[in-house]
């Protein structure tokens, strides 16, 4: 039997998890953790073997970033408008 190694794998999934949890608590660590797992993914399906564990690390590190940056948007928009709102 081969002895199959996903650890890359693991990571990237983890950290994909992580990076949408912590866009909920903390966007900033949830970009940070995401762009970390999306290059984690990206090497794992270079050097392992393209499995679905490296896929859906990518996939979740991506919406972890998508997600940090709407969440970015958003708080830009609300300071934008309690800015407005104060000079009354």
């Amino acid at each position: 039997m081969e002895n199959k190694s996903n650890s890359m794998s693991i990571a990237a999934l983890v950290l994909g998890i992580a990076a949408i949890v912590m866009d909920f608590v903390l966007a900033i660590v949830g970009l940070i953790i995401g762009i970390v797992g999306i290059v984690v993914a990206v090497q794992a399906r270079k050097k392992e073997e393209p499995n679905a564990m490296a896929t859906a690390g990518l996939v979740c590190s991506i919406i972890g970033v998508t997600l940090a940056g709407i969440m970015y948007a958003c708080a830009l928009c609300a300071i934008g408008t309690f800015i407005s709102l104060a000079q009354f």
